[in-house]
């Protein structure tokens, strides 16, 4: 899966909901488990493929370590082990791959709660994701001309004494609204940007003479 975040493709891509606000991408069920790895790498460069080799030689030499009363492998012997096996998305026993944290001993356990993968790399593939629509949305915001127009005029000064007077609603997820909640169009928003400017400019001007003039009067009281 090629992915480039200007083409948004993981966030308009098709969701399923999994309970309440948790939600699933449907490409999670159709993408092969090695084109999730290779997608994995080339976003981490090389990490999945990399802690799947350490899982495979830790599968074949995991009944052979020495266990505690609990039947959990004593730590010792796993940091000797992981010493001859170096991984850098393990460290302390722990595996950290994206946003999963999973000890090496239980990488394979089922998750409870609302998201449960038999295989590790559907999980790590499906938080792969969620980074991707987060860094999408941020890069949109940064670079969508109306974001940028909706900070602009928000952020402007003045844009107290118009939004009062126009009654403008501020929305976290649609910029600038008017008061029938419809989202200002982007010529609305330029109009607004300009005049803003302007008025300002102007305040700045008066204000600038006025306070030349004040000096003046000092000057020929003395």
């Amino acid at each position: 899966m090629k992915w480039d975040i200007k083409e948004m493709a993981v966030s308009n891509a098709p969701k399923k909901q999994v309970y309440g606000r948790i939600y699933a991408w449907l490409m999670e069920d159709t993408i092969s488990r090695e084109e999730k790895i290779q997608t994995i790498d080339d976003y981490t460069g090389g990490k999945m493929s990399r802690l799947l080799n350490v899982i495979d030689a830790f599968e074949k030499e995991k009944n052979s370590f020495p266990k505690d009363s609990f039947g959990y492998i004593k730590p010792a012997s796993l940091n000797e082990w992981l010493r001859r096996h170096p991984c850098d998305t393990i460290s302390d026993g722990e595996i950290y791959i994206l946003d999963l944290s999973r000890s090496l001993e239980e990488y394979d356990r089922m998750r409870s709660g609302f998201e449960i993968y038999d295989d590790i790399v559907d999980e790590v593939f499906h938080k792969l994701l969620y980074r991707m629509e987060q860094e999408e949305q941020e890069y949109f915001y940064e670079h969508d001309e109306r974001c940028i127009l909706c900070r602009k005029v928000k952020n402007h000064p003045l844009f107290g004494f118009f939004g009062n007077r126009l009654h403008l609603i501020i929305s976290s997820r649609d910029g600038i609204l008017a008061g029938n909640e419809e989202p200002l169009s982007v010529p609305q928003l330029k109009y607004l940007a300009d005049e803003m400017d302007k008025l300002q400019a102007k305040m700045d001007k008066d204000i600038a003479e006025s306070c030349d003039g004040f000096v003046k009067i000092n000057e020929n009281a003395e």
